[in-house]
């Protein structure tokens, strides 16, 4: 990417989404989704990830359209379809997939809920340094498990998460 020169990073996106890179295709579809730099285009935008999606599954495009499709941006709301493509990008290690997917089994969002999966899936994504992880289970084991609060607040420390390092340095521990 070229500092200063978003509008140059989009043509190379683009140029490079076109010579078949998945991760170009990802991020010019992000490019077409906001309209930078270039005319906001949806329709496009979601083609471009289904692409990424076919010619290797990247992880980022997984989320994606995942998102999409559980907002309904450009495409019918399906929360079951999306939560396949959140689990897919989940299993590759990405980590806000981690997290949404945690998300879905805890509300029941395109699966029955399960609260063991839930917290598999917000410990995946905590372990990798995802703020809202680590949050979530800060404040799920806030009443129930001081060990489990402690193990996540020294997670997040590590990560330099604001937070956890108050929390821990007010802690009498």
């Amino acid at each position: 990417m070229a500092i200063g020169q978003p509008e140059k990073s989009t043509e190379w996106y683009k140029k490079a989404a076109s010579n078949g890179d998945a991760e170009a295709m990802t991020r010019y579809a992000g490019a077409l989704f906001y309209g930078v730099n270039v005319p906001q285009d949806i329709v496009q935008s979601n083609e471009l990830c289904k692409k990424a999606i076919v010619t290797d599954g990247f992880p980022d495009a997984l989320l994606d359209l995942a998102l999409r499709y559980i907002h309904g941006h450009g495409l019918p709301v399906n929360l079951n379809h999306a939560f396949h493509l959140m689990e897919r990008s989940a299993k590759q290690g990405n980590m806000a997939a981690q997290n949404n997917l945690g998300f879905m089994y805890r509300n029941g969002q395109g699966v029955d809920a399960d609260d063991e999966k839930a917290l598999y899936w917000y410990h995946q994504s905590a372990n990798q340094g995802y703020e809202g992880a680590i949050m979530f289970l800060c404040n799920y084991y806030q009443h129930n498990n001081i060990q489990e609060l402690v193990k996540m607040l020294h997670i997040g420390a590590h990560f330099n998460i604001q937070p956890c390092l108050d929390a821990l340095n007010n802690m009498d521990i």
